[in-house]
């Protein structure tokens, strides 16, 4: 189930693209209804057996709550103005579950990007604790930008450039972020596992053996 609500979300924007495009809006309220079920699964997953997974659900309420009642406004849309219009905020929707996740750790003092590294190395020292701090920050102004380029792309009615950017640009720059602070954080701080990429790091990071 997992699998297919990602496959759906990947798909959203293109879907919606194609529906607003060609006005074909049966289409469109059938994809956001399988769409709805697949949220609400979200919401009845069965509980945790590790604790990265218990992180990792901690995601789905804020997701499944945002993304159901932007779909219920869409219904709304559809219902008495014959516009899918409202339907370009859902990405948005999804980045705002996301913002309120990390700016949330923030407020509460348990940054969620300390508590997946305490999940590998419990030992963090207080230069880890702050650098997890920052990487937070960096995601809550990465999910703050994304939801305001959407928003005004929405505004503005382009449908390409909104398709373009919200169905591969924010993935593309997300993924190069990722990406981008783990090599930093081994750089910066070692810790090198045996898994083939680490490896590859440390001989490419000429870092030593690592810890």
């Amino acid at each position: 189930m997992s699998k297919v609500r990602v496959v759906w979300t990947l798909l959203l924007p293109f879907v919606v693209h194609y529906c607003l495009k060609t006005q074909e809006l049966l289409p469109l309220s059938i994809f956001l209804g399988v769409g709805a079920v697949f949220l609400i699964f979200m919401l009845r997953s069965g509980p945790p057996k590790t604790e990265l997974e218990r992180l990792i659900n901690g995601f789905g309420p804020m997701l499944a709550s945002s993304m159901c009642l932007g779909i219920l406004f869409v219904f709304v849309g559809l219902a008495f103005g014959g516009s899918g219009r409202l339907a370009l905020a859902l990405p948005a929707l999804s980045n705002l579950a996301f913002l309120l996740v990390f700016a949330g750790s923030l407020a509460l003092k348990k940054p969620i990007v300390q508590r997946f590294a305490r999940l590998f190395h419990p030992d963090l020292s207080p230069q880890e604790l702050s650098y997890c701090t920052g990487v937070t920050w960096l995601w809550v102004a990465f999910f703050t930008i994304n939801i305001a380029i959407t928003l005004a792309l929405a505004a503005l009615g382009n449908l390409t450039l909104w398709t373009i950017h919200t169905g591969a640009v924010s993935y593309i720059i997300a993924g190069l972020l990722g990406a981008g602070e783990y090599i930093v954080r081994k750089k910066r701080f070692g810790r090198f596992t045996e898994r083939p990429h680490d490896r590859l790091l440390r001989k490419l990071l000429n870092s030593g053996d690592g810890t």
